[in-house]
């Protein structure tokens, strides 16, 4: 261990600017790969929150009867995926 920290410490004092330049570049990569890694969790993270909770709004006309409505609710309740259905009027 010794002899490749002499090694190493030597090869900076020859070229300490070549030496600062690649372990900068070395920083900065891991920092900018590190920084792409948390946004692609986060947005995989987010993604899943969104997937698991579609919402579908409907619109009926004036038209349409009380009973047809309430039909239309329980078919839809009835879905094995459907949590929760709310009748707003």
């Amino acid at each position: 261990m010794s002899h490749k920290l002499s090694t190493t410490l030597k090869h900076i004092r020859r070229s300490p600017y070549q030496s600062m330049a690649a372990i900068f570049m070395t920083t900065v990569t891991f920092y900018i790969v590190s920084i792409f890694a948390l946004v692609v969790l986060g947005a995989h993270s987010m993604l899943g929150y969104f997937e698991s909770r579609p919402q579908v709004t409907a619109f009926f006309k004036d038209t349409v009867l009380d009973s047809d409505i309430s039909a239309l609710k329980h078919n839809v309740e009835s879905a094995v995926t459907v949590q929760d259905t709310r009748y707003i009027s």
